[in-house]
């Protein structure tokens, strides 16, 4: 499973506008992630942090036509980080 997080800046709309879109496709989220944790950074800018259990079908997800539409209608931009634990000692 990959520890997944993703700096959104979004520059053709607000966080609110993004966060309300995104809601509508939580049921499409749930089918390759879970434990999501979303936070507000900014006006246009987001912080999603999650467990990735299916790469693949995020990877098909996010090179869907119409995200790929959605994400130019409002100026999304993204950087995806995996997270690893660190060493304690």
């Amino acid at each position: 499973m990959l520890n997944f997080m993703a700096v959104i800046k979004f520059n053709k709309c607000t966080f609110d506008e993004w966060k309300k879109e995104m809601e509508e496709d939580t049921e499409m989220d749930g089918l390759f992630m879970r434990d999501v944790m979303l936070a507000k950074a900014g006006e246009h800018t987001a912080i999603l942090c999650a467990d990735v259990f299916d790469r693949e079908l995020q990877k098909k997800m996010l090179s869907d036509p119409a995200f790929i539409e959605m994400s130019e209608m409002m100026g999304i931009e993204y950087v995806e980080y995996e997270l690893k634990p660190t060493s304690t000692s």
